[in-house]
């Protein structure tokens, strides 16, 4: 994870210099987001982190492992099927979601070994790990149903970035939590 922030802080370093610039990570891009405010500190003005904590849940790990494995076997289609599949909630259409990604997901993602790179690398993110605190103010907002972050992992990663607002919406999962209503606005009245 140290090496994939290594390279955010680099191409935002080439595209804007010295000057911080706000940082939005939502899933796996908010362990990166994370890695990267912590390591490279100049690089980030403000943080919004959607939909992820300071580290996976056990569900979330479990099934990043799985997807991993499919894909490092070159079972590419399985990978997909399984990762759409989890991300339907129970019961609302999670066999139709892995037929899709099974039939269409390799003609939309090209090779996947960058895929299971990044989640490789986020089942050993940990946010008290890394080297420094995060010091920029910080936005999380996640879903009270979030089967890959439960919401102890959104009140550690709260205590552990000491500006930290959190907005939990109830009734939402990990996805769903990013459709809400109140989320566009609060992320933008928090950028602004």
């Amino acid at each position: 994870m140290e090496e994939i922030a290594a390279a955010h802080a680099a191409a935002l370093r080439a595209r804007f210099g010295d000057e911080p610039v706000d940082v939005v990570g939502v899933s796996t891009g908010g362990s990166i987001a994370q890695q990267l405010a912590a390591d490279h500190p100049g690089a980030v003005r403000r943080l919004v982190l959607q939909s992820t904590a300071c580290r996976l849940g056990p569900h979330g790990r479990s099934l990043q492992r799985r997807v991993a494995v499919r894909i490092r076997r070159g079972a590419r289609r399985q990978a997909l099927a399984v990762m759409a599949a989890e991300l339907v909630p129970p019961y609302r259409g999670q066999l139709l979601a892995a037929a899709v990604a099974w039939t269409v997901g390799p003609s939309i993602f090209g090779a996947l070994d960058d895929m299971a790179t990044t989640i490789e690398a986020e089942d050993g993110f940990d946010l008290p790990a890394c080297a420094s605190p995060i010091r920029a103010p910080t936005l999380l907002v996640a879903g009270a149903e979030d089967r890959f972050y439960p919401t102890e992992l959104f009140a550690e990663t709260a205590r552990l970035i000491p500006d930290c607002r959190v907005d939990i919406i109830g009734g939402r999962g990990h996805i769903t939590a990013l459709s809400h209503p109140s989320v566009a606005p609060m992320v933008l009245g928090f950028l602004r």
